[in-house]
């Protein structure tokens, strides 16, 4: 049995869907394919953070859906906690978005367009590669299925099983994402019998519990007056293997709700999963091939946030696909730009994410406390180290008023040279393929 088709979309989550809405609009077939059931598509372990910015922005370029408001939260704080209770307070215009509500309000819209065939509970089988170009997938779905398409999208998340079923090929990128560029994560819905201590804001904090366990964070994220959504992250390291990172978060938990302000608490839902830790892939397009979202590892490491970068990447991918289709040519080169645009914002911002982590690594998670009981940075500096795609951080400020905190200095200028590094390296990604092996040589020689 088979199927033709002008898209195929591995993945029915944020990246994919605002793929799948862009190109319906612009007339173009698509098949949505999915492992989930169709009820439960959208679900994900996350913290459910996401700016308005993200969707608003998708909406205007795409017409894409908005989030009912019934389970979209605008927080105007972003917290950063430390362990002995001191905060930076961070005016914000973030949210939080009931995951598997929005997901399925997504779906609903994107099943009214004739063009949109959504294949629920479906198996990647085999990726179809004839010559040196992708041609479409074999699936299970009731029956084994195989789908011709003209360009086939990986949006399949972190474990990204377009590129582990790649055969053997000249491709840019690795084909799996390594277990050190990965976080682990464990979050759980926690609803109280009074209104909470967080309203309206997302909290990332610093724990003790974290301090043996490599780069890592705990959030607290408001969900509406009573429930919030917490959890925790840590990259993937030798020296926390064999961590139970759910018996962590219970740990946490249960010492910073024991005697509750809030009241009692009663856990809704509780679930682990993985996500990118890594700048993006060095290259997200092959012959008759994208990759987006978190298996192109968009993700920002310096907090983990996936959904609203899955999302935004659909405006780019749309028009290069869209464009691509048009002129009949599916090849690497037609498909380049989305390298462009990925690496010249998304790179940018990850930048500060990887030298974070390399800091937390060799000083331990601790450093957190340090930066928020020495005040050596500010707030406002810290909402540019977290959103700012340009180099705008005043250093020489920094280190005057770190002097007194020499071992301090030498940490945040170590951190502020190596975001550097590899923010100017993004500004020169090449234009074409022909120069990616030389820069690839340089990216992989600075991380």
């Amino acid at each position: 049995m088979g199927m033709k088709t002008d898209v195929v979309i591995v993945g029915a989550g944020p990246a994919g869907c605002s793929i799948a809405f862009g190109l319906a609009r612009q007339g173009h077939s698509v098949v949505l394919i999915d492992k989930k059931s169709r009820d439960t598509i959208g679900a994900k372990v996350c913290g459910d953070a996401l700016s308005p910015a993200y969707y608003e922005q998708l909406h205007e370029a795409l017409g894409f859906p908005l989030p009912d408001p019934d389970y979209a939260l605008r927080c105007d704080t972003l917290v950063y906690q430390g362990s002995n209770g001191n905060h930076f307070y961070i005016p914000s215009n973030s949210g939080t978005v009931d995951r598997l509500l929005y997901g399925q309000q997504i779906l609903e819209e994107l099943e009214k367009f004739d063009s949109v065939t959504l294949l629920s509970s479906t198996t990647l089988k085999e990726v179809i590669v004839e010559g040196d170009t992708v041609v479409g997938v074999r699936v299970i779905a009731d029956e084994p299925l195989e789908i011709r398409a003209k360009i086939t999208v990986d949006a399949s998340g972190v474990n990204s099983v377009v590129r582990k079923r790649l055969p053997d090929g000249n491709y840019k990128f690795p084909v799996s994402t390594p277990r050190h560029q990965r976080y682990v994560a464990y979050r759980e819905i926690i609803r109280f019998d009074r209104p909470h201590d967080y309203p309206q804001q997302l909290v990332i904090s610093y724990q003790p519990e974290l301090e043996e366990l490599g780069p890592s964070y705990f959030w607290i994220f408001a969900r509406d007056s009573h429930t919030v959504n917490i959890g925790l992250g840590y990259t993937i390291t030798p020296q926390n293997r064999g961590k139970n990172i759910k018996d962590i978060n219970t740990t946490i938990r249960d010492r910073m709700f024991s005697t509750p302000a809030e009241g009692n608490y009663k856990i809704l839902a509780s679930q682990g999963d993985q996500i990118p830790a890594a700048l993006p892939l060095p290259s997200c397009v092959a012959n008759g091939l994208l990759i987006t979202g978190d298996a192109a590892c968009l993700a920002n490491p310096i907090n983990g946030e996936g959904h609203g970068p899955a999302l935004l990447a659909g405006i780019s991918a749309t028009d290069v696909i869209h464009a691509a289709l048009q002129t009949d040519d599916v090849s690497e080169k037609q498909l380049w730009p989305f390298n462009i645009h990925v690496w010249r914002h998304y790179g940018k911002l990850s930048a500060w994410g990887i030298a974070t982590m390399q800091l937390m690594d060799r000083h331990s998670p601790k450093i957190i406390d340090e930066v928020i009981d020495t005040r050596i940075i500010t707030q406002k500096e810290i909402t540019t180290i977290i959103t700012d795609t340009e180099n705008s951080l005043d250093m020489k400020r920094i280190v005057f008023r770190a002097l007194k905190h020499p071992r301090m200095t030498w940490k945040l200028l170590t951190l502020k040279r190596s975001a550097d590094r590899i923010r100017s390296h993004v500004e020169d990604y090449p234009e074409d393929p022909e120069g990616f092996e030389t820069w690839n040589s340089r990216l992989e020689a600075l991380v």
